[in-house]
């Protein structure tokens, strides 16, 4: 497919790179979204200022990468639009 191509191709430019190593590549299904419960580590305030915007609780996408950052881990997030990821770098 198209899609398929486009990403063979980045992979292909990041692999040529001398500073950038591909380590791991996973494709996986489509499938609906789940929520999890905020951090214990997250401070209440922040849990409230998102209350008062309508936001109960997190995607688990969200909490995944709340808590990979919180260890100090890089990640990278790839899911369709509209989906959160902004919240998960602010």
């Amino acid at each position: 497919s198209h899609t398929a191509a486009r990403i063979q191709g980045a992979l292909e430019s990041l692999s040529a790179s001398s500073q950038l190593e591909v380590v791991a590549v996973r494709e996986e299904p489509a499938q609906g979204g789940s929520r999890a419960q905020w951090p214990q580590w997250l401070d209440a305030r922040v849990i409230g200022a998102f209350a008062e915007k309508g936001i109960s609780h997190p995607w688990a996408h969200q909490r995944a990468a709340f808590d990979a950052l919180h260890e100090g881990r890089d990640l990278v997030i790839a899911t369709q639009t509209a989906s959160g990821k902004s919240l998960c770098y602010q």
